[in-house]
């Protein structure tokens, strides 16, 4: 079933670029048997001036209510015409409604959700009462701006899912009792780290370290174990204690061009 309405030409006298694409119904009227729905911007293939909004006669066989996408297809300055339900909306018709003069709206589903939608019909907030649980669906983009600060608090977890996380801060404070972090590459740069532990574990397949300078003191023992170990030195290998205690199992070999023992 095809419904149509007429819409008015351009206030300059222009023609405006065809329309076909999803539409939502925002109201039924059924005093006046209308509907009015809103076209989606995306479904404009003109000029992306925004959404338009038509008023279209209501028909037994659509059957629409507030929230059903549908397809619309025509000219605005002739004729808009509404092809097709693409998607009913689960709202109960007799349940309770709030519409704003935009076309934004609040209402209770079949479900049991209490959804706030935009005027496109797209869920922005919903209230599922079964579980206790409200969750945000920001149509583009959400800033929280305070001027005081900002605190959130939850008694189970709370979970940060993104592409891409960036945090930017003057000064930093992570106080944690256990903390886990996997990843693929992790990279640092900074000026200056420092690390205070009881006890520091480093598990790897492979470590490559290079710096101008090591300094390391060690108050008590220092011990490696190694399969193997080579040690090149470009310039001069200094070995200083009070005691040193050198021993080999097999073979332990001693070459230069000169060396002097006492």
């Amino acid at each position: 079933m095809i419904t149509k309405s007429k819409m008015n030409m351009d206030p300059l006298g222009t023609r405006v670029a065809p329309i076909f694409g999803p539409a939502v119904v925002l109201s039924v009227d059924p005093d006046s048997s209308t509907s009015e729905v809103m076209l989606e911007a995306a479904g404009h293939s003109g000029d992306g001036s925004g959404d338009t909004r038509v008023s279209v006669p209501c028909t037994p066989t659509m059957e629409l209510q507030p929230g059903d996408r549908v397809l619309v297809a025509g000219s605005p300055d002739e004729t808009v015409y509404v092809l097709s339900v693409l998607e009913k909306s689960n709202r109960d018709p007799e349940s309770p409604r709030l519409v704003a003069h935009d076309g934004s709206s609040a209402d209770l589903d079949e479900d049991g959700h209490i959804r706030v939608r935009n005027a496109r019909g797209a869920i922005v907030f919903e209230y599922d009462g079964t579980c206790d649980r409200s969750t945000v669906h920001p149509a583009g983009h959400l800033e929280i701006d305070a001027d005081r600060g900002m605190t959130l608090k939850s008694r189970a977890g709370i979970r940060l899912e993104s592409r891409e996380l960036e945090i930017e801060s003057e000064r930093a404070r992570v106080k944690l009792e256990e903390t886990k972090f996997e990843g693929t590459r992790i990279e640092f740069a900074v000026g200056l780290v420092r690390t205070v532990a009881g006890r520091l574990e480093t598990v790897a397949k492979t470590v490559i370290s290079k710096a101008n300078g090591v300094y390391a003191q060690v108050t008590e023992l220092s011990q490696l174990r190694t399969g193997r170990r080579r040690v090149l030195v470009d310039s001069t290998y200094e070995l200083r204690s009070e005691k040193a205690n050198l021993r080999s199992k097999r073979d332990f070999k001693i070459d230069g061009e000169q060396i002097e023992l006492g």
